[in-house]
């Protein structure tokens, strides 16, 4: 198939993709519960003992995914399209009638494998995208029809929002099912074990398995050497590191966490133009550069659409995964529509190699973090008080600093961009910073907050590009 449509895939966003899943990834699924345990549904990240993070859209992109193109529900508006539409269903029909059971993956790839059929570019594709990207339970379903025909006639379609937000989704499940498993002492009936049964629909075994390996040095299997022409999962095809305690690992990662795996030179593989050499400043113009058009999406606050699910994207709480420093993450009410047209005006490209930080407000507020969490360990807080939140080091940032403001409507971090030292602070803005810790803890969701700590965010959306969407500390203000 690829040597008739490589370039029908290259033009819709999904070559790579496809290649990356001729790889045989070898499960861990230590790891990958390991993970889940430490997800967070309301901030959309991990939540470490050291820091946060998450996967995002810059990840998506690097494993072949598309952020641009129309969505994943774009439906069928031409007769030809709803005709070969047409023809698929009634083949589905066909081959569920024949076997008498459901349509699985073998049963349609059976069918249309070598069968020169005038639809089995559309039929591979159902078949790549069932299996691959939108798995329900290894089944045929109409709705994957629409994606398959555009794809195939070259349409660039978004497929990451899509994915990512399911990989959401299922995470969010996961940690459901983990919590209620952890409370039962045993099971009861054959009706407690089917309550904790649970479908995922995304390849989250698969792509947050990578994430991990690219990130957490101490998980990560030796490499393959990747050959000319391969993708970058080749380095992890038919690897696997068995570790004994995934937990202590996960636990244990704050100086062994590559913030930007994908910023580091790696022979036979081409960086996009996103990771440059030098910082510069650059204008987006999606006519010119879907690449950079690609890493503004990676950066702006936003609701990904899946497949019968709408999940928040929250970039500016992982900032330093973009090699951006990283601030107080505002609290966001309310997030764009990911397929919103948004006006571009500048885009800050950071430095390959820069090493990102923390701001010394930021590093404040996640020690107020750490002790709620200490607390409520030993019992002396309510479960319910404690924060989830963000990635601290040990170097601190003035937040005096100059700060370099985002454009992108939606965008909820700006970042230190120049410093001073800590000793050149004054005493008055270390006790104005002192404040801001004591206060930032209204950065936690509000509902499980007491309202006077809640903080109030100005949305700014008044003007383009915005100021910030963070506040500075003289901005905020306790609501009683």
């Amino acid at each position: 198939m690829a040597s008739l449509h490589e370039s029908t895939w290259k033009k819709a966003g999904i070559y790579e993709a496809i290649l990356n899943s001729t790889y045989e990834i070898r499960r861990h699924t230590d790891l990958v519960l390991g993970l889940a345990e430490k997800w967070c549904s309301e901030t959309k990240s991990f939540i470490f003992s050291w820091g946060e993070a998450t996967i995002t859209l810059e990840d998506m992109i690097i494993f072949g995914y598309s952020v641009l193109g129309s969505s994943v529900l774009t439906p069928l508006e031409t007769g030809e399209l709803t005709k070969t539409e047409e023809k698929m269903e009634l083949t589905r029909i066909e081959i569920g009638r024949t076997a008498g059971r459901r349509v699985d993956n073998n049963l349609w790839k059976k069918k249309f494998m070598d069968s020169g059929s005038e639809i089995e570019h559309e039929a591979f594709l159902v078949f790549w995208l069932s299996r691959f990207v939108f798995p329900v339970s290894k089944a045929i379903v109409k709705t994957i029809f629409p994606i398959a025909i555009h794809l195939a006639r070259g349409t660039r379609i978004a497929l990451a929002p899509a994915v990512l937000a399911h990989i959401y989704r299922d995470l969010s499940l996961l940690k459901e099912k983990i919590v209620a498993l952890a409370q039962l002492d045993h099971f009861e009936n054959e009706e407690d074990r089917s309550a904790l049964a649970i479908t995922l629909h995304s390849p989250l075994q698969l792509l947050v398995q990578i994430w991990a390996w690219e990130r957490f040095l101490e998980l990560r299997p030796k490499p393959n050497l990747i050959q000319l022409g391969e993708t970058r999962f080749a380095q992890w095809h038919k690897t696997m590191l068995r570790v004994e305690n995934v937990r202590t690992v996960l636990d244990s990662a704050e100086q062994r966490f590559d913030w930007r795996p994908y910023a580091k030179t790696l022979k036979c593989w081409n960086f996009p133009k996103f990771y440059a050499e030098k910082e510069m400043w650059v204008s987006v113009d999606p006519n010119r550069c879907e690449e950079l058009e690609s890493f503004a999406r990676c950066l702006r606050i936003s609701e990904l659409i899946g497949r019968g699910c709408v999940e928040h994207y929250f970039p500016h709480r992982v900032a330093m995964q973009f090699g951006l420093d990283q601030d107080l993450p505002a609290c966001v009410a309310q997030v764009s529509d990911y397929n919103k047209h948004t006006s571009y005006a500048n885009l800050y490209v950071p430095l390959r190699l820069y090493e990102a930080d923390v701001t010394t407000r930021y590093l404040e507020w996640w020690k107020d973090s750490l002790r709620h969490l200490q607390a409520a360990k030993e019992g002396v807080l309510p479960r319910e008080r404690i924060f989830r939140s963000s990635k601290i080091t040990r170097k601190k940032r003035s937040k005096t600093a100059k700060r370099v403001n985002y454009f992108i409507e939606g965008f909820g971090f700006s970042t230190s961009k120049m410093r001073k030292r800590k000793s050149e602070e004054t005493s008055t803005e270390k006790k104005e910073d002192d404040s801001d810790a004591s206060g930032s803890a209204g950065l936690l969701p509000s509902k499980i907050l007491p309202r006077n700590l809640i903080i109030k965010k100005e949305l700014n959306e008044s003007s383009f590009p915005p100021k910030t969407n963070l506040l500075e500390a003289s901005q905020l203000t306790k609501i009683i």
